[in-house]
């Protein structure tokens, strides 16, 4: 069965990633304390079962589009990332 996956859209693998990358920022001297509060609280109040949200003004990003490992990911500033042209979105 061929399934057509909307292009903005994310997978398990995306959020599997995204958590052990939040979870990876406690840890990474150079993640600001305000971000590492909030991974915190998110991860205390939703657990590993829910969806944790990025902290307001940024988002989890690519560094290379399309490969979901945590080491690809990286904190971006929510308005600047989107805000980028078409190009960026494909």
């Amino acid at each position: 069965m061929n399934v057509l996956v909307p292009t903005n859209t994310h997978g398990s693998d995306y959020q599997r990633a995204r958590k052990e990358f939040m979870r990876s920022s406690l840890d990474d001297p150079n993640v600001a304390g305000h971000i590492k509060g909030w991974v915190r609280n998110e991860m205390r109040d939703k657990g590993d079962s829910g969806y944790w949200r990025s902290p307001p003004g940024f988002d989890v990003g690519h560094r290379d589009p399309g490969i979901n490992s945590p080491d690809n990911f990286r904190w971006e500033n929510s308005d600047m990332n989107r805000s980028r042209g078409g190009k960026h979105h494909r």
